[in-house]
């Protein structure tokens, strides 16, 4: 189904940190690079960007919205089969829109639920939002189906000079969970204005963000001097991190995170290029250096598609973003990973972990300005190590998975010199206790991000069904966690 060949192995090498603590090895890869050469373009496959911008995973699968069938086509994270598709059309999605479905795009949310968007690019073409329900799409939820250019009007400013000509809405972020609360968020292609609706009981409102709807200056710190000057160009990606701060990737900028107000709070730009250990890394082979030579290309090292991926494994921050300069002579740039060392995340030389991926870079043969990265994670795979499974998908020249492995201890240490007590940890139905009080119980999604939390108790309502993590902190400082499934 658009692959000429099977799935092969990234030929790079991937050595462990020099501390042990972390590995990192692909699974499989197919791609537009040689030397696997594996990847082909289809006309009306899933493989072919012109029908595809970008994918989802969820439960070990890759979901991939084909606009030329209006379907999901699927593949398996195990090792990239094809997987049955499942068809959309003629269940009233996406109906009364001109564009139709010629520009969808998908993202899933904290509880799991995959959503599809699609962009506006008449005047009068509505945006819309839909959960989709896998197993019968007939029974998918509308969240909006907003005329958002003409809110922005009604809402926000009449001056028609001030909002632009089509309200173009690349992709979205929801945060939260779309079938009970939560938030939407998304910048404006083209303009430099971020939208938002506001979700509660599956019902999303829009809200003009009156205190953070345009920015109008991009010259504000952190920002790249080379663009400051531009709008946020096509395709710019945001990445809620919680209710008050967000990534935001665009027009070849390093990411900025920024709270709600719009201001900008770190910089992949503060990362001082003389002492970067990113400048010692590079392809050898054919197609030269995927990285910049010196300081005059600073700019070129995040001259990339947008969007990026955050995740926790073991109470640990991680987070991938593609890196280099993007050209075909560089062989289409790469990805890489990093590790905050704490919520601030403050972006130094020690975050960098040790390795780009794919080693023989993307490729950049019909490119899309956008590329898609989804992660697993398994907290308690092994007896003293957890797993995140990255999923990333780049339009036109590839598809693959990648493992980390984590034997860091879950968050801090044990406190020295306290004795270990034994932790039991029960689940009925939602509710998940502990024999005795602890000082705080957290509970952890597949994606290793956090559902509920709470202090001083022995109890906790999980929201959701699914398979979750628990974490259980006793008042002398030991840690339990234990595996488990609300049905």
């Amino acid at each position: 189904m658009g692959f000429a060949q099977v799935a092969d192995i990234d030929p790079g090498t991937f050595a462990p940190t020099a501390d042990g603590l972390y590995e990192f090895q692909n699974e499989w890869l197919l791609s537009s690079r040689v030397p696997l050469a594996n990847w082909t373009v289809v006309a009306g496959s899933f493989t072919d960007g012109a029908q595809n911008r970008s994918m989802v995973m969820r439960d070990g699968i890759l979901y991939f919205m084909n606009r030329a069938t209006k379907s999901l086509d699927r593949m398996s994270v195990a090792d990239g089969t094809k997987l049955e598709s499942i068809l959309l059309d003629g269940h009233g999605l996406m109906e009364g829109s001109a564009a139709d479905w010629a520009f969808t795009s998908l993202a899933t949310d904290h509880a799991g639920n995959i959503i599809l968007f699609n962009l506006s690019l008449g005047v009068g073409d509505p945006n819309q939002a839909w959960v989709i329900n896998t197993e019968n799409p007939a029974n998918s939820h509308l969240l909006f189906k907003d005329y958002v250019r003409q809110m922005l009007i009604d809402e926000v400013s009449d001056d028609v000079a001030i909002i632009g000509g089509a309200t173009r809405l690349d992709m979205f972020a929801p945060f939260g969970n779309m079938l009970e609360d939560g938030f939407i968020l998304a910048a404006v292609s083209g303009q430099h204005h971020f939208v938002r609706w506001n979700v509660v009981g599956g019902v999303a409102t829009f809200d003009p963000l009156d205190d953070f709807w345009r920015i109008t200056s991009m010259t504000q710190p952190g920002m790249q001097s080379a663009v400051a000057a531009a709008n946020f160009a096509t395709m710019p990606s945001v990445t809620p991190i919680n209710e008050e701060f967000f990534w935001f990737n665009f027009n070849s900028q390093a990411p900025l995170l920024m709270d709600m107000e719009g201001n900008v709070m770190q910089s992949f730009i503060d990362l001082p290029y003389a002492t970067s250990e990113l400048q010692a890394y590079g392809y050898d082979g054919e197609g030269g250096t995927f990285f910049p030579a010196g300081p005059a290309a600073l700019n070129n090292r995040f001259n990339a598609p947008q969007n990026l991926k955050e995740f926790e494994l073991r109470g640990e921050i991680f987070m991938i973003v593609p890196y280099g300069n993007w050209t075909a002579a560089n062989g289409g740039g790469t990805l890489v990973l990093i590790r905050f060392e704490d919520e601030e995340r403050i972006i130094t030389d020690a975050t960098i972990m040790p390795w780009v991926f794919p080693s023989i870079g993307f490729g950049l043969t019909g490119s899309q300005p956008f590329i898609s990265m989804g992660v697993e994670v398994d907290h308690m795979a092994g007896p003293d190590y957890g797993t995140a499974t990255i999923a990333v998908f780049f339009p036109n020249n590839g598809v693959g998975v990648y493992t980390l492995k984590s034997f860091a201890p879950w968050g801090n240490v044990n406190v020295p010199g306290v004795e270990a007590e034994t932790i039991d940890i029960f689940v009925r139905d939602n509710l998940v206790w502990t024999a005795n009080e602890v000082a705080e119980i957290t509970v952890f999604n597949v994606l290793g991000q956090q559902v509920v939390s709470a202090i001083n108790t022995n109890r906790v309502e999980i929201p959701a069904n699914g398979i979750f993590v628990v974490r259980a902190l006793t008042h002398e400082g030991q840690i339990a966690t234990q595996k488990v499934i609300v049905r």
